[in-house]
């Protein structure tokens, strides 16, 4: 069981909470379980109510979505130091993507409650907290832009194909 204060050194790790100081992450840490996971392990499915959000401490999660044929591929590796699931924690959605333990790990597990309850702080945790998803959530849309552009430069229709899909078609 890992205590708060060895949650905050791991946290101190993560880009996300640079700068954030000690007893800050520390109010944010006693909101977060501790959660262990084995290699193959389903740590969220994909169109399932979301159960929370996790920082990866140690290992590695795979990201998974169906391409358009169906089949479910790897689409990101959220190694340590890295959010998943705050989207649909943000948006009271299911879950848009499944999330698979690519080797043993560990992480900072903010059920769905007790992470509501920190976004709305209205404190210093708060919004520390908020600051580091928002930042995540960027370099998560940076990386997206990065791919359509990649997939437009080989296929010129792509894009249309893209946004026919965005729209329902």
């Amino acid at each position: 069981m890992m205590v708060a204060s060895d949650m905050v050194r791991e946290l101190m790790k993560s880009a996300y909470f640079k700068g954030i100081p000690s007893t800050v992450l520390h109010a944010i840490a006693v909101w977060a379980e501790d959660r262990r996971w084995r290699t193959g392990s389903r740590l969220g499915h994909r169109g399932q109510p979301a159960e929370g959000i996790l920082i990866v401490l140690q290992g590695a999660v795979e990201v998974r979505r169906p391409g358009l044929d169906g089949v479910e591929r790897t689409t990101a590796v959220a190694g340590s130091g890295m959010i998943v699931g705050a989207v649909a924690v943000v948006e009271g959605g299911p879950n848009l993507a499944s999330y698979v333990a690519v080797d043993n790990g560990r992480g900072a597990w903010f059920p769905l409650a007790p992470a509501r309850r920190l976004l709305g702080e209205r404190g210093a945790a708060g919004s520390a907290f908020r600051r580091a998803l928002i930042l995540s959530l960027s370099q998560q849309l940076l990386g997206a832009t990065s791919f359509l552009n990649r997939v437009a430069s080989r296929q010129p229709d792509a894009l249309d194909q893209v946004s026919s899909l965005l729209d329902g078609g």
